[in-house]
């Protein structure tokens, strides 16, 4: 068997053949590394030279700075002044169909004069122009097969909250004119408060059911 010093002296010759081959190639590669920085360098050279005699591109942003500038100049050389327009003038140059136009009015708002009463300033606009007593007759001819109350009759005339004070007395001005109604016989009085310009349907009302009376 060889001995550990043979072995040593085998193993050493090993290494240093293979640390003689990197340095082969570290060499190679510094040489070859020394070339290409050298071509970069010319290549270098010649990029400014080129550079040099090429003068750079214009951008949009340039072009418009530029321009902005020479007005700018032509503007601060020849100043021109507009004097202020009067409204003489403006009335000169406006349209004659502008001038004749006419435009809306807006309406007043309804107000309670001394010959109205209040509840006409918050009624419906199509029972403005009657009175109360019309109104309420109005408002049972627009639908005669059916029964009315005080609540129903305010409902129809009114479309929008009111005071308290003011619809309370209301619906009892309704009230008094459905009950004058019954008793000078211009309609029906039925059953609860209610009333009716149809004789079946009040009577209907007064004795829960279908009668066989007709109408008026």
């Amino acid at each position: 068997m060889p001995d550990a010093h043979s072995l040593n002296s085998s193993t050493l010759t090993k290494l240093q053949e293979v640390d003689a081959e990197l340095a082969a190639q570290e060499a190679q590669l510094q040489s070859q590394l020394e070339s290409i920085g050298e071509k970069r360098r010319s290549l270098k050279t010649v990029i400014s030279l080129l550079t040099e005699d090429t003068p750079p591109p214009v951008t949009k942003q340039e072009v418009v700075t530029s321009s902005l500038e020479e007005s700018l100049s032509q503007t601060t050389d020849n100043p021109t002044v507009t004097p202020p327009v009067t409204k003489t003038e403006m009335a000169k140059k406006a349209p004659s169909s502008f001038k004749n136009r006419k435009f809306p009015q807006a309406k007043p708002p309804v107000k309670a004069t001394r010959g109205s009463s209040a509840w006409q300033q918050y009624v419906k606009q199509e029972y403005q122009k009657l009175s109360l007593t019309e109104a309420v007759t109005l408002v049972l001819q627009s639908e005669v097969e059916r029964t009315w109350n005080t609540s129903d009759v305010f409902k129809k005339m009114f479309n929008e909250i009111l005071p308290l004070k003011v619809a309370s007395k209301i619906r009892h001005q309704i009230s008094n004119v459905l009950g004058e109604g019954a008793r000078d016989n211009k309609w029906y009085r039925g059953k609860l408060g209610s009333y009716s310009l149809s004789r079946r349907e009040a009577r209907a009302k007064n004795f829960g059911g279908d009668e066989d009376a007709t109408d008026y």
